[in-house]
């Protein structure tokens, strides 16, 4: 009898699981803007960044390469087999150092600026990678992202770090200052169980038209290096007024995934938390952890 009960037990919790996934978007979070959104059938994913070269490795100019081996450990397999999309923000190595190794993993279809063409592998076939635009609106399952105009905030005293596009192949083993900035994009993301805008960037203006676009589900805001958490209240969440708000970019991404979260020195994210509570006291603030699985409603 006991046998029969832990049988049905285990078969009620699968049933539910598969119950809870379907129609759900979900999302995973792999630290900086490291993101993989899914729906259980497609799965998009956005800046893979799972390799963090130390401060060290930055500071001496030390050649970057990307770890396989690693993706997988962090990527669950059934989720590489369902990424259809990768999204890149910006071509700053904190955001596409791992961009050839999950394509290769996934075979999914790449969609950045110009400078994320100089990044991928030139045996990539053509109809791997789609050069994208603001205004440009892809689908991808049941997801429609639309590309969305963005900026970068500045790293020190106004000035952004590597600026500029990257105009020539990027090989293995090149050091931070090939990867430059190249185009910013956001991305408005349509499902039929919700809206979200991703916003990687901490900067205030977004640069766009928000007037289709409010009273969205989730936010997902980067807000590191931000000018200022008014800033971001009066520029963005005040014109999207979100149910839910993630910050993302906070973590101290010169340390491995491995040994746990540390906030970055510029992030603060208990100020964002207490202002931006204070501003719409009826939004959820959701502070991810790395690679859980969150549902987002």
């Amino acid at each position: 009898m006991l046998k029969i009960k832990k049988v049905f037990a285990t078969l009620l919790i699968i049933f539910s699981m598969d119950c809870y996934s379907k129609g759900t978007v979900k999302l995973l979070w792999f630290g900086t803007t490291n993101i993989l959104i899914s729906d259980n059938d497609t799965t998009i994913a956005f800046d893979p960044f799972f390799t963090r070269p130390s401060i060290w490795d930055i500071v001496f100019l030390k050649g970057l390469n990307s770890d396989p081996e690693l993706i997988k450990k962090y990527v669950h397999k059934k989720k590489l087999n369902k990424i259809k999309g990768i999204f890149t923000s910006h071509t700053h190595y904190d955001h596409v150092l791992d961009l050839n190794s999950l394509q290769q993993l996934t075979k999914a279809k790449v969609f950045g600026s110009s400078s994320t063409k100089f990044i991928l592998n030139s045996s990539l076939k053509r109809d791997k990678f789609q050069q994208i635009k603001a205004g440009d609106i892809i689908s991808i399952g049941d997801f429609k992202i639309t590309i969305m105009p963005s900026s970068h905030p500045p790293h020190l005293l106004g000035v952004t770090l590597l600026d500029g596009n990257i105009e020539e192949p990027i090989s293995k083993g090149s050091n931070v200052l090939q990867y430059k900035k190249g185009t910013s994009f956001s991305f408005y993301i349509e499902h039929p169980s919700g809206k979200l805008l991703f916003h990687p960037s901490a900067t205030k203006s977004l640069k766009a038209d928000f007037g289709h676009i409010k009273n969205i589900d989730t936010l997902i805001l980067g807000i590191a290096n931000r000018v200022s958490t008014e800033d971001q209240i009066n520029s963005i969440i005040s014109k999207v007024t979100p149910k839910t708000i993630i910050p993302v970019h906070h973590d101290d991404f010169f340390k491995p995934l491995d040994q746990g979260y540390t906030e970055g020195k510029f992030s603060d994210t208990k100020e964002f938390t207490i202002k931006a509570l204070d501003f719409k006291k009826n939004t959820k603030i959701l502070k991810l952890k790395y690679g859980q699985s969150t549902p987002l409603r």
